[in-house]
C-alpha cells in the first residue's frame, strides 16, 4: 500500500470530514483512501460488512468485536449488513473492495465456504481462498437442533418418526448454508423426511420457527439460547462431541445414535486479497488481545461462543481444509438436490 501524501491541512480536512460523515451515517460512502503522513492504521472509519441481516449469530459476533475494536483502535468499526444469496452478496462486495483495510468481512463457514459450492455459476461467491486475506477466527460454536414446542418429539428417534407421519419443514439461513447442510445430512443419516425452506438470514429463519411456520432448524446455540430458556424452542440435541455447559441436559447427536455427526460453525474476519501485511498484522494483534481478555471471553462464553486464539496463517489453513472437506461431503449427500 502506497500512502497518499497530501499537505497536512488537506489531510486534516479529509479526516474531519470523514469523522463528521460517520456521525451522520455517511462515512461509508465511496471515497479515495487518505492516510496520515505517519501511515498509522486506521485513521478513518472502517466498514465491516456482515453478509446476513441483523440479529443472527454472525451479526451478533460482528457487533461484539466491532465495539471493542472501535475502542482499542480509536476509529469507528461500522457494521454494514448486506444479506442475501446465503451471504454471497456481502462476500462479493468485500472481494471487490479496495485492499486498504477499510472494508472488512465478518463471514461464517456458511457464507464464505459453503455457499460457493452449491450456488449456480452466475451467483457464486468470490473464491474463499484466492480472493481474500484471512485475519482471524472470531468465534467457534456448536449448533443445536431445535423444534417448535408444538412438535410432539423429545428425541431424535421421535423426531424422525414425526417427519414420516406428517409433512415437516426445516428452515436455514439460505441454500448452501451450514444450516442447510446440517438438515440435509440429518435427513440422509436418519431417514427423516423433512423438507428444506431457505431464508435470507438467521433472524427470519428463526422467526418462522418460533411462529410454527416451520417445525425444525439447526441453529447456533448462541442464537437459540434465549428462546430455549424462555421455552419458546425445544432443543433435541447439540451437534458437538460433548454436551454444551449452557445446555447440560441436552444430549449430543452422538448420544442419540449419530456418532459421525459433528458440525460446528465459525465466524471469521477477512479482508480483500492484497491487503497490506502491516494492516493484517495490526488487526490480528487486536483480535489476539481480545482472545486473551478474560472479561471479553467470559462475556462471549455466556452466549455459547468460544473465542479462539488463531493467527492469520492458521485461519487460512482452516479455510483451505474446510473448502476441500465440505466439497467432498456435499457431493456425497447431493446438497443441491435437497
Amino acid at each position: 500500500m502506497k500512502p497518499f501524501a497530501p499537505a497536512i491541512r488537506a489531510a486534516a480536512r479529509w479526516q474531519q470530514a470523514l469523522a463528521c460523515a460517520a456521525v451522520a451515517g455517511l462515512a461509508l460512502a465511496a471515497a479515495p483512501a487518505v492516510h496520515a503522513d505517519n501511515g498509522a492504521y486506521p485513521n478513518k472509519p472502517v466498514r465491516v460488512i456482515v453478509p446476513f441481516p441483523p440479529g443472527g449469530g454472525t451479526d451478533v459476533v460482528a457487533r461484539m468485536f466491532a465495539t471493542r475494536l472501535s475502542q482499542s483502535m480509536g476509529q469507528p468499526f461500522v457494521i454494514d449488513n448486506r444479506g442475501g444469496a446465503t451471504g454471497t452478496i456481502g462476500t462479493n462486495a468485500v472481494a471487490n473492495a479496495a485492499p486498504d483495510g477499510y472494508t472488512l468481512l465478518v463471514g461464517s463457514l456458511s457464507s464464505h465456504v459453503l455457499a460457493p459450492l452449491t450456488l449456480e455459476t452466475d451467483a457464486k461467491a468470490a473464491d474463499p481462498v484466492k480472493d481474500f486475506t484471512p485475519i482471524g477466527m472470531l468465534a467457534y460454536h456448536p449448533m443445536v437442533l431445535n423444534v417448535n414446542p408444538s412438535v410432539k418429539a423429545n428425541t431424535v428417534a421421535e423426531l424422525v418418526a414425526e417427519t414420516k407421519r406428517r409433512p415437516m419443514f426445516y428452515s436455514s439461513i439460505g441454500t448452501g448454508s451450514l444450516f442447510h447442510f446440517a438438515g440435509a445430512e440429518f435427513d440422509q443419516l436418519t431417514g427423516a423426511q423433512a423438507s428444506h425452506v431457505p431464508y435470507r438470514g438467521a433472524a427470519p429463519a428463526l422467526a418462522d420457527l418460533l411462529a410454527g411456520q416451520v417445525q425444525m432448524m439447526f441453529d447456533t446455540i448462541q442464537s437459540s439460547l434465549p428462546h430455549i430458556q424462555k421455552g419458546a424452542l425445544k432443543p433435541i440435541a447439540v451437534t458437538a462431541k460433548k454436551r454444551s455447559p449452557l445446555l447440560p441436559n441436552v444430549p449430543t447427536l452422538a448420544e442419540e445414535g449419530l456418532a459421525d455427526f459433528d458440525i460446528a460453525s465459525w465466524v471469521g474476519m477477512l479482508a480483500p486479497a492484497g491487503t497490506p501485511k502491516e494492516v493484517v498484522d495490526r488487526l490480528a494483534a487486536e483480535l489476539d488481545k481480545l482472545a486473551r481478555d478474560r472479561d471479553f471471553v467470559a462475556q462471549a462464553a455466556r452466549t455459547g461462543t468460544d473465542v479462539p486464539r488463531m493467527t492469520p496463517a492458521e485461519f487460512g489453513a482452516i479455510l483451505v481444509k474446510d473448502q476441500r472437506q465440505f466439497a467432498e461431503r456435499f457431493q456425497r449427500i447431493n446438497l443441491a438436490g435437497k
